[in-house]
């Protein structure tokens, strides 16, 4: 789980630093902190993250147990700490699929620019992302990299400031015929 944007004043001590462990379930979790750029967007983001044992998460989709307690330990002690809000994971509902589908190299890019590549599909949406990971010193170059590649590609930069992720979860809420109220929808 991912919280973008993620200010610094909503992490306590315990969350400021990126680690590694295993839970009370024995699973490895990974927490991180980054900076998300797209264009001239600049957003930190912070997550805590784990592999799942294979069918998990096919198995809340089709309704077996509660949603919320497919959340490990260290990923709910994650939300509670630093989500800026109270998350009642007992209410939470399962939204219809995202198909996506992960490169983690594009052949074609530039050498040593370590592109790589997502695509999301659902109902008429459709994304491919492109990125990169580099240091925050290195980023403004990296970026200027990525984007000249891209351009040699032919393929439009979106400039529409919604990130995929916020596109994707407002389509999915008014598949599940749930319209959203309006209020941007916050990732989290």
């Amino acid at each position: 789980m991912k919280l973008r944007p993620c200010r610094r004043s909503q992490l306590p001590d315990v969350w400021s630093a990126a680690r590694k462990g295993e839970d009370d379930e024995g699973e490895d979790w990974a927490f991180t902190l980054e900076a998300d750029w797209s264009g001239d967007r600049r957003v930190r983001a912070a997550s805590c993250s784990a592999d799942r044992p294979g069918g998990v998460v096919q198995a809340a989709g089709e309704g077996a147990g509660a949603v919320g307690r497919r959340f490990r330990s260290e990923r709910v002690a994650f939300l509670r700490d630093c989500a800026g809000a109270r998350v009642d994971l007992a209410t939470l509902t399962v939204l219809p699929p995202v198909t996506a589908t992960r490169w983690t190299e594009v052949a074609a890019a530039p050498l040593g620019l370590g592109a790589r590549a997502e695509r999301w599909t659902v109902d008429d949406l459709d994304f491919l992302e492109l990125s990169v990971v580099a240091d925050l010193g290195d980023a403004p170059t990296t970026q200027a990299a990525l984007t000249r590649f891209v351009g040699d590609l032919g393929l439009d930069v979106d400039e529409s400031g919604a990130s995929k992720t916020q596109q994707v979860l407002r389509r999915l809420v008014e598949l599940a015929g749930d319209p959203p109220s309006g209020r941007p929808i916050q990732e989290a």
